[in-house]
């Protein structure tokens, strides 16, 4: 049986299986040995079979019976015998009934013959360059087990540093089966010399020093010997081909090549995987587009398509299969007829004259429809038996709805700039009306000329403010409204604003009342103008629609999860509460639409051109904001608005030093009288409330009692139910007129004022609401100031100039300085460079800094980034910086804010500047 499944072309020979003795032998073995050297022959054999370490695990189970016919499929081994090499495959057997071995001699030459046709074999199978990879991997794993006698042949692809088995051939088996994963982090060794080799041979990994790990890894599956191939594609490693055997092998030159050939049919294979992914997904990408790509052929006047992507369908009306070749209909034919010329000639340049053609034009769709394509596509000339073929390649694209938005765009751009025409042109002669009617009313007029003169300049005012709305909303409808970007405070814009229009609030008999958070007082960058105008259209509403109760205005931020260049971003929420005539729900849609307004009366009533909300709304758009409101009718209107600002250069919140102050606050309206007492608190005075002239009498009279008299009152003088003036003489008689105790009166903003309140010693002086915080600060120090004879109040560093280092390394320019900064009352300490004036930083808390820029040593620039980046350790690093510098050149003022610096004082300086400088921050720092 084992002869009858040998090869009769190759050597074979049954031997004794304890001498070695030949017993039988073919026509192949005896020409390819005994003819040669008979006895020499025969004594080598017998060497093989009872020496070669391979073949005694055959012999023994052949001399104690313990055999069975698939024995005979074991490995070849190497062997030599004489002058011949290559490989013996021990079969155990009996001849006449006593054991015995059969040997097939297998040579080196026959070995690379089918190894040669293993090769041919995967050269011209379509599987290695089909796509599918799994279905290759099986293919060059069966040729790698057959053609050299593996007992298993895998491919193992890299993943995630883990090689896991794609596919395992099973030689005696002939069956395919799939392993576990190898960790490349266990075997260091073995995977560094994947990584760097051709080829990684192991003749026994029981004894492979270099690859010692791999022995406890295979002894499971009794593997020995290896040969691995690493699969590469374009210097990447990607995987390996993996040859096993069961006993110690020595693998051949030609084998090692053999291998790794195999490994670049698997790299062939990956690489036309991954080129039909590519392309499968380019399908996907190209089908999935809102468009159609195409190539068409070009034989003038002829236009020939050869391939057009499925959206063609929604586009044309028509399927790929009616456009490529012609086959239902020409692409010419879908041309709008008055179009053909235009897509003709720019066709014709880009075949003569190369240039690519970028065009949009009208189709008729298959159901009639005109729609209107941008096509964008180039030449491509390619080689072909015949003749050069000129290929046009590109994009078609509906563009039907594009152009309708463009032609909209026009029309509206030409009504803004007829409106931006009108306006200027009637704001001409509106300028003299107003003018003139100003002239008249400086003269001496009768009552009723006044009247009607007064009438005419409001009438021209309320006018002017529609034309000037208009113009604004031609600018945002043309797109050309600029914004400015500086340092402003968010808190001044709001109070600002109040301020202006509590006097229309006052005359209408209602309370504009203000309530914003203590740290809303530092500077922030944006446009302040276009923010006050958008608090001007909303405030001036609610005070215009509001009859009765009150309008408050709160403000608060919160810090956006963004920075740019160290500084934060900020969201401002502001609120404007009315108690006014409100809006029906079915109108609040409208609210924010040109000209319109919530009913025709609105605007017989109250006037307006109905533009202010729908160009604050487009105004906060671009700047990133929005603008939202809560209504009931007949209850009033809440507007909310959101507005992104970066952080300012100078955030430091205004927080002045109250902290030896006592205030009581009486103030009818609860919003007022608790922003003002909570600002005041916020300055660390002691503050308690009344809201009725009783509790405030009750308060005077507990704190008289307990010997903790207040050091200033607040007195509210807009009374309706009390006479102010009394009040004040019960409050003095609860004092006593001992007592040095002032007295701060409260009036809404543009109220006259009795001459003989303010010439009463203990009226300190008026505070005007809305309330302004700088305003009430300036008050408070005033008190100080006037009450430091008495004693009342300590001396404070805020009564003196300014601590300043000036950092000046010309020694005239630092003595000008010098006496300069002395006769404005400020104290100065000069240094000559920047590493010394952080020196002094370290050791000293001044309250500004002089910087020049140009200093040997350490310039200002880089002194002021070390101070802000902390990295300098010095005391105060947001310590407010002004450049001093003799560059006055364009770009040099930003170049000095971006280093850190505040502000910019260019030289020669004039102490006119630089006292309006210091002024300016002096008033900063003090808050």
């Amino acid at each position: 049986t084992a002869i009858a499944r040998g090869d009769a072309n190759e050597p074979v020979v049954i031997v004794d299986a304890s001498t070695g003795e030949p017993l039988w032998y073919n026509r192949a073995f005896e020409n390819s040995f005994l003819a040669v050297d008979r006895e020499a022959s025969i004594e080598a054999m017998k060497a093989v079979v009872q020496k070669d370490k391979g073949i005694q695990a055959t012999r023994n189970a052949s001399l104690f019976g313990q055999f069975t016919e698939e024995d005979s499929l074991d490995p070849p081994f190497s062997a030599y015998i004489g002058r011949w090499s290559g490989r013996i495959r021990p079969t155990p057997v009996l001849w006449k009934e006593k054991p015995a071995l059969m040997l097939s001699f297998v040579s080196a030459t026959l070995e690379l013959v089918r190894q040669r046709e293993a090769l041919q074999q995967l050269s011209s199978d379509p599987v290695i360059s089909s796509g599918d990879f799994p279905a290759a991997a099986r293919a060059i794993a069966r040729a790698a087990g057959e053609s050299l006698g593996s007992v298993r042949a895998g491919i193992w692809m890299l993943e995630n540093n883990v090689l896991a088995n794609l596919v395992t051939y099973d030689r005696k088996a002939k069956a395919f089966d799939c392993q576990h994963h190898f960790d490349m982090n266990i075997y260091p060794l073995y995977c560094k010399m994947l990584f760097t080799d051709r080829y990684v041979p192991v003749r026994d990994t029981h004894s492979e020093k270099v690859l010692w790990d791999l022995a406890a890894y295979y002894k499971p599956f009794g593997i020995r010997a290896l040969l691995d191939c690493p699969i590469r594609l374009g210097g990447v490693f990607l995987g390996v081909v993996c040859c096993e055997h069961e006993e110690p092998r020595d693998w051949t030159q030609e084998e090692l090549a053999f291998g790794a050939t195999l490994s670049d049919f698997a790299a062939m294979a990956v690489g036309a995987a991954n080129l039909h992914e590519s392309e499968r997904r380019m399908s996907m990408l190209i089908s999935n587009l809102p468009g159609a790509a195409f190539r068409c052929r070009v034989e003038f006047p002829v236009i020939t398509i050869e391939y057009i992507s499925d959206g063609c369908k929604d586009i044309f009306g028509y399927t790929p299969d009616e456009f490529i070749e012609n086959n239902t209909i020409s692409f010419m034919d879908v041309v709008h007829p008055d179009d053909i010329e235009k897509v003709l000639g720019n066709t014709s340049n880009t075949v003569t004259q190369y240039i690519p053609i970028d065009l949009s034009y009208r189709i008729v769709k298959k159901n009639g429809e005109t729609r209107w394509i941008w096509e964008r596509s180039r030449l491509v000339v390619e080689k072909r038996k015949e003749s050069d073929a000129y290929i046009i390649e590109g994009f078609f694209s509906d563009i039907t709805e594009r152009r309708r938005l463009e032609e909209a765009e026009l029309a509206s751009q030409a009504k803004s700039q007829f409106l931006t025409n009108m306006s200027h042109e009637i704001r001409t002669p509106m300028n003299a009306v107003i003018g003139l009617t100003d002239i008249l009313l400086a003269t001496d007029q009768a009552p009723l000329q006044r009247q009607y003169t007064e009438t005419i300049k409001q009438s021209a005012d309320s006018l002017l403010g529609i034309l000037n709305d208009i113009l604004d909303f031609s600018k945002i409808e043309a797109g050309r409204m600029d914004f400015e970007d500086i340092d402003f405070s968010m808190q001044s814009v709001i109070e600002d604003v109040c301020e202006v229009f509590s006097v229309d609030a006052r005359k209408k008999g209602i309370h504009l009342g203000l309530e914003i958070d203590a740290d809303m007082s530092g500077m922030v960058h944006g446009d302040p103008g276009r923010i006050r105008q958008i608090l001007v259209n909303l405030i001036g509403n609610a005070v215009k629609f509001t009859d009765r109760g009150e309008v408050i205005v709160r403000c608060r931020r919160s810090i956006v999860d963004e920075k740019k260049k160290g500084r934060n971003r900020y969201l401002f929420h502001i609120e404007i509460q009315d108690t006014g005539i409100g809006i029906p729900p079915d109108r609040l849609r409208k609210l924010f639409e040109a000209f319109s307004q919530v009913d025709s009366s609105t605007t017989r009533k109250h006037g307006g051109a109905g533009l202010g909300l729908a160009i604050s709304d487009k105004l906060l758009k671009l700047m990133g904001g929005e603008i939202k409101v809560r209504s009931e009718e007949g209850e009033g209107s809440t507007f909310l608005l959101e507005i992104p600002l970066w952080e300012g250069s100078n955030p430091v919140p205004f927080r002045p030093d109250f902290s030896e102050l006592s205030v009581l606050v009486f103030q009818k309206f609860d919003v007022s009288r608790k922003y003002l007492a909570k600002t005041i608190a916020s300055w660390n005075s002691r503050v308690e409330e009344a809201s009725t002239p009783e509790e405030c009498l009750d308060k005077i009279r507990q704190a008289s009692d307990n010997g903790t008299m207040y050091d200033l009152m607040l007195i509210d003088m807009e009374g309706e139910d009390y006479d102010t003036e009394i009040f004040l003489n019960d409050m003095r008689d609860v004092i006593g007129k001992d007592d040095d105790v002032y007295f701060g009166l409260l009036y809404p903003f543009g109220s006259t004022i009795s001459e003989s309140l303010l010439n009463d010693p203990n009226i300190a002086g008026v505070v005007t609401y809305p309330i302004k915080a700088s305003d009430l600060s300036n008050f408070l120090h005033r008190i100080r100031q006037s009450a430091h004879a008495s004693g009342i109040f300590k001396k404070t560093d805020t009564d003196v100039g300014m601590e300043v280092l000036l950092a000046e390394d010309t020694k005239i320019n630092q003595m000008v300085a010098v006496n300069q900064l002395e006769s404005l009352g400020h104290h100065v300490v000069a240094v000559d460079n920047g590493s010394l004036a952080l020196a002094a930083l370290r050791e000293k808390t001044f309250d500004l800094v002089l910087m020049d820029c140009q200093m040997p040593e350490m310039d200002g620039y880089q002194a002021s980034r070390l101070i802000r980046s902390q990295a300098a350790g010095v005391l105060n690093p947001r310590i407010p910086i002004i450049a001093m510098t003799a560059n006055a050149m364009k770009g040099d003022r930003e170049k000095c804010l971006d280093a850190g610096m505040n502000d910019y004082i260019c030289k020669p300086v004039r102490i006119e500047d630089l006292k309006k400088c210091l002024e300016r921050w002096q008033a900063i720092i003090r808050r």
